[in-house]
């Protein structure tokens, strides 16, 4: 049996994994990164050799 967790984000913090440069007007675009996710798998191998 294999067992196995996963966690990304832990803490659930935002930041920017993208940031454009300053437009003639002040604006700035941005990308937010992941949220946090988790998961857990669970496998068993049926095969008795």
């Amino acid at each position: 049996i294999d067992v196995s967790a996963f966690v990304t984000n832990l803490t659930d913090e935002e930041y920017l994994t993208y940031v454009s440069g300053l437009w003639p007007n002040g604006i700035e675009s941005g990308q937010i990164g992941m949220p946090r996710m988790y998961g857990a798998r669970i496998r068993y191998n049926f095969d008795e050799n």
